[in-house]
């Protein structure tokens, strides 16, 4: 059972034990769909969003009922499929993944893109949640997996109970047998042989964008900043 936050990526996978099973792999998307209209259905979130939008500027009653909702579908769908595996990507999952473990005996892994405690775009009420999320489920986690050592000594150092852990850096590696077709650069409107440097994620406050933006303007004639996200700085 793989799942997947929806702050980022939006998308929840779920599979059984069966991995090369390509019947199981084409219900994934189905499930998703499930998922999703249960969610946008639901009549708390869209009654608090109404409610919350006028009165609270960072909707963090919304981000709560966000979070119950969409936590109850995954339970749903989690207890139907009965998986031997769940491995939850981001903190707003790791609830469904520890009562899942807790209620069908399987094992959890637990992968933390980053320090959610201390998240420079959320709000206080959001990072408290997720710090509650920690301390309540993190001691379910058969194996923890981050991304660099530093976030591991964040981690290991103020949630002891984590034993098993991995550094799993976010790089791949290329296949270098599949060509190149240039799909970057006629999106941006360069030519081939020019060299970009890519960012790629959100566009928010207090992650260094407009030092990297000034930076760009002493690249070598031929390198070229591109900027792949979303955000409110966009």
């Amino acid at each position: 059972l793989f799942i997947a936050s929806y702050f980022f990526t939006r998308k929840i996978f779920f599979t059984s034990s069966a991995f090369n099973s390509l019947k199981k792999a084409k219900n994934v998307a189905s499930n998703y769909a499930k998922i999703e209209k249960e969610y946008h259905d639901s009549t708390i979130v869209r009654l608090l969003g109404k409610i919350f939008s006028i009165r609270n500027k960072n909707n963090d009653n919304t981000f709560k009922a966000t979070i119950y909702s969409r936590a109850n579908a995954m339970l749903k769908y989690g207890r139907e499929w009965k998986p031997d595996i769940v491995y939850c990507h981001e903190v707003a999952t790791l609830g469904v993944g520890a009562k899942l473990k807790n209620e069908l005996g399987c094992k959890l892994i637990y992968d933390a893109h980053e320090i959610y405690d201390d998240l420079a775009n959320a709000t206080p009420v959001q990072t408290n949640t997720y710090k509650n999320m920690h301390f309540k489920y993190l001691k379910y986690v058969d194996h923890f997996i981050t991304v660099n050592p530093r976030v591991l000594s964040y981690y290991t150092e103020n949630y002891p109970e984590i034993s098993e852990c991995t550094v799993m850096p976010n790089t791949v590696f290329p296949d270098l047998t599949d060509k190149y077709d240039n799909r970057l650069h006629i999106k941006a409107g360069l030519s081939a042989d020019t060299k970009i440097i890519l960012y790629q994620g959100g566009f928010g406050k207090h992650r260094g964008l407009e030092k990297l933006i000034d930076a760009s303007k002493d690249f070598p004639d031929n390198w070229r900043l591109v900027m792949m996200g979303w955000g409110n700085l966009k």
